[in-house]
């Protein structure tokens, strides 16, 4: 089932270390950077950088509790209600973009000349 989990996981875009330390918080209720890094064997700052971008793909949380910064996986429930909520923001701007993308491709297009023995 585990390795289930990381296919998916990495089908949706979660490189290895990433994997690693949600599959890592999945399993704990919280913990702080320090911990995650000895537990995954990753470097504490590629550690921080990591959870960083888990919480901005909505995967993980970060909260303090006491003095201390603590880093929480998301209810997967919660994940999957921001991972839609993304696929819709991204549709509704692909909408707009692709048309005034393809405009700029064929005004481009318009003023290429080819040139021929001819010309």
């Amino acid at each position: 089932m585990n390795e289930k989990i990381k296919e998916l996981l990495k089908a949706y875009g979660l490189d290895e270390k990433e994997r690693k330390v949600y599959l890592t918080l999945v399993g704990e209720n919280e913990l702080n950077a320090y911990i995650i890094a000895k537990e995954t064997g990753i470097h504490r700052s590629t550690t921080y950088d990591i959870l960083e971008r888990l919480i901005s793909k909505g995967f993980v949380t970060k909260y303090q509790k006491g003095k201390k910064t603590v880093y929480a996986s998301l209810n997967i429930n919660e994940t999957i209600a921001k991972i839609k909520s993304k696929e819709s923001i991204l549709e509704s701007i692909l909408i707009t973009l692709v048309p005034e993308l393809e405009k700029i491709k064929d005004k481009r297009k318009s003023k290429v000349r080819e040139l021929t023995d001819k010309d």
